[in-house]
Parts: structure tokens; C-alpha cells; sequence
């Protein structure tokens, strides 16, 4: 009976720690889902266990995973390394265990978008990162929220590396690179080339502000206003018909002036229209503090 007793407690115990261990059994696959999930919300891995969990833990629902690894967080070292600019490595250890380990291509989020977004609106490819700095400024709100969430931290991740980085960027190329590392490129002509060399544009309205230190500026009533403007000297002109075929993509600029955009063009500036445009955006560009202009405008006759 005795013996009985005994091997009934010893059985009672076997199961108490068989349940244990199987509740604080660790689920991998779970814990690398969890961390992929950090990742497309902010564009970047998470760089301490502190920051990961602090994610999950402003969430309502509760996730056996976050409560095991919050019950076990002094004894987790976590590491995330970078090899090169475009390299990373990210390892979970727990007491010399392996809990998540990854290697591979640092990921920038939303970069290529960027670079695509500054190419057509300024008509150009970017000469530096504090281009693209200030483009993401100055259109921050105008995009989803995920894209101006995650490409905080991929321009804050570029800016600690921006003394490595190597910009090549002309008429019909950009490369970014970093060491033997290839960021992103493009191969052929800019926006502002193409559309030189083509007749999509004709017709549009193309209208494109600059301030002073050469940032994108985008505004509807700044828009509506240069337009009146142009309408306004339009008046002491003849009321020709103008075909779209006429119009030409022209550029002011403060310090050189009323110019032709594409090099092709073979346009005359020299004439009293585009004397009295010149003028306006003389006046217009001081009054709303801008440094650069570009718009299309056909050669119209007194």
C-alpha cells in the first residue's frame, strides 16, 4: 500500500513537470513570425528584446510567445549586427541556445519608391541622401501611413552610413553604392530627359515648385495663383489657337533667369511674351520665397 503511495506521487510529480515544460516550450516558427510582423510595421528589425516586446505588449490580445519570452528576458541576449551597409545579422540566444538566428540583405524599405516619387517630381534623379531628406519631408502626409512610417527608418538607417555611400547620378544614370555593395540604380535617362524626348507631357499641366534651397514645394493655392497670374498677361495677347504641340516645358529659375528646360528645344526665348513672363516670375518667385519654377507655356503673340 505504501509503495502504491509513493509511486503515485512520483507519477503526480512526472506529469506537474511534464506540464511545465510543455508550457514553457519555445515555438520557433511562432517567435520568427512575430518578428517578420515588427519588421513590415517598421521597416527594420527590432534592435533590442526591450523594443520588441514593448511592440506587442501595447497590443490587447495576449500571445503565449511575448509572455515567454517577458517571464525569460534576463536570460536573453539579443544581437543584431551589420557585416556591411546591405548586410545584417540578427541573433536570439538564450543561455548559449539558439532561439532565432537570420542572415542575409538588409532590407530598405519604401527606398526605391522614394527615389521613384523624387524622379517625377523633380524631374531629375537625387544627387545625395539630404535630397531624399528633404523630399520625404516635404511630402510627408501625402503617402500611406506605412510608407512614411517605415521610411523614417530606412533614411535614419542610410544617414549612419551616409560617409560610405557613393552617388553617381546624371542624365541617364543613377547608382547608389556602398564599398562592393549595389544599393539600387537606374540605368537609362532621367524623368525629365524622357519626357524631353517624348510628347506624353504635351497638354498636361505641369507645374513644379521649388524654395530656396532647392525642396519641393506642394501646394494647390500656390498653384491656382501662378496660373492667374499667367492668365492675367495672357490678356494683352492674341487669343490664337495653340495647338498642344506648341507648348514647351520652360524652367525660372532666380539666379539665371527664364530658361528651356529640354536641351533640344529649339524655342526662342526672345520675345516679348516670354519677357513679360519673366518678369511675373521674377515678382512671383519673391513673394512666395521660391527659387525654382517649372511649367509649360506656349509662345504666345502680341
Amino acid at each position: 500500500m505504501e509503495i502504491t503511495k509513493i509511486y503515485t506521487i512520483i507519477l503526480c510529480w512526472a506529469f506537474l513537470l511534464t506540464s511545465c515544460n510543455t508550457i514553457k516550450e519555445f515555438d520557433s516558427k511562432e517567435f520568427s513570425s512575430l518578428v517578420d510582423t515588427y519588421f513590415y510595421h517598421y521597416g527594420e528589425y527590432p534592435h533590442s528584446l526591450e523594443s520588441f516586446l514593448a511592440f506587442y505588449n501595447n497590443m490587447d490580445s495576449v500571445n503565449t510567445t511575448i509572455t515567454n519570452l517577458s517571464e525569460r528576458e534576463r536570460n536573453i541576449s539579443w544581437t543584431l549586427n551589420n557585416k556591411s551597409v546591405l548586410n545584417e545579422e540578427l541573433l536570439v540566444e538564450e543561455k548559449g541556445d539558439t532561439l532565432l538566428w537570420f542572415s542575409g540583405k538588409k532590407h530598405l524599405s519604401y527606398f526605391d519608391d522614394l527615389i521613384d516619387g523624387y524622379e517625377y517630381d523633380y524631374l531629375e534623379y537625387p544627387q545625395s541622401l539630404n535630397d531624399l531628406i528633404n523630399y520625404d519631408r516635404a511630402t510627408r502626409g501625402m503617402k500611406e501611413e506605412s510608407f512614411d512610417r517605415c521610411i523614417v527608418a530606412t533614411l535614419g538607417y542610410l544617414e549612419k552610413y551616409n560617409d560610405q555611400l557613393i552617388w553617381q547620378s546624371n542624365d541617364s544614370l543613377f547608382l547608389l553604392t556602398a564599398g562592393n555593395d549595389t544599393i539600387t540604380y537606374r540605368f537609362g535617362p532621367s524623368y525629365g530627359v524622357s519626357i524631353c524626348e517624348s510628347d506624353d507631357w504635351a497638354g498636361k499641366a505641369v507645374f513644379l515648385f521649388f524654395d530656396k534651397e532647392g525642396t519641393a514645394v506642394f501646394s494647390d493655392d500656390l498653384m491656382v495663383s501662378f496660373k492667374k497670374g499667367l492668365q492675367e498677361i495672357r490678356r494683352t495677347y492674341k487669343n490664337d489657337s495653340i495647338n498642344v504641340s506648341n507648348y514647351h516645358i520652360l524652367k525660372y529659375t532666380t539666379e539665371e533667369g527664364l530658361q528651356k528646360l529640354c536641351k533640344n528645344d529649339t524655342l526662342s526665348l526672345n520675345t516679348l511674351w516670354f519677357t513679360d513672363v519673366d518678369t511675373y516670375l521674377r515678382q512671383f518667385t519673391s513673394e512666395y520665397e521660391l527659387g525654382k519654377v517649372i511649367f509649360v507655356s506656349a509662345p504666345y503673340r502680341k
